[in-house]
């Protein structure tokens, strides 16, 4: 399974960050005048719910994914579960704390370059970004995370979900 190139991942990722953050600053800080330090706060946290339930109901694709043309996969190449998206996007949280976060934010920049590409979040939700047009459906033949060709049966290729 051909990874999806980091540039493509980081634009994607810095498309969804202006797409919430800008309003949700606008109506937090400016409208509400809620102290910018409780309104990074509750940034945080709206970045990690957006990225769950889009990703969630947008086939493993926020809009920043969706025009890159990837989106996010499980372990075996299918949907990944609530639990496995919410994980993911709360752990991307931790990039925005000072020192530490910015750390582990940079280490993940950097393994989307190398290797499998897989960032820190991917690792710790058992994720993967793919591109778009790789299937998933019954049936048919799909490339699992190693890469390998796999043929599903025609019966719930969700069990265990």
């Amino acid at each position: 399974m051909r990874r999806v190139d980091g540039l493509i991942r980081i634009i994607a990722a810095f498309i969804d960050y202006i797409i919430v953050s800008l309003p949700v600053y606008i109506l937090i800080i400016e409208i509400l005048k809620i102290p910018y330090s409780q309104g990074e706060v509750l940034l945080k946290l709206l970045l990690a719910v957006y990225g769950t339930l889009f990703m969630e109901h947008m086939n493993g694709a926020t809009l920043g994914k969706s025009l890159g043309a990837c989106r996010v996969r499980g372990k075996e190449g299918t949907k990944p579960t609530l639990i496995e998206l919410g994980m993911r996007e709360l752990f991307k949280s931790f990039y925005f704390i000072p020192v530490i976060g910015w750390g582990l934010g940079i280490i993940s920049a950097v393994q989307l370059f190398v290797g499998e590409g897989l960032t820190l979040h991917d690792r710790i939700a058992g994720t993967r970004v793919v591109y778009a047009w790789v299937k998933e459906q019954e049936g048919e033949h799909y490339e699992n995370l190693d890469g390998l060709h796999q043929s599903r049966g025609l019966g719930n290729s969700r069990e265990g979900l």
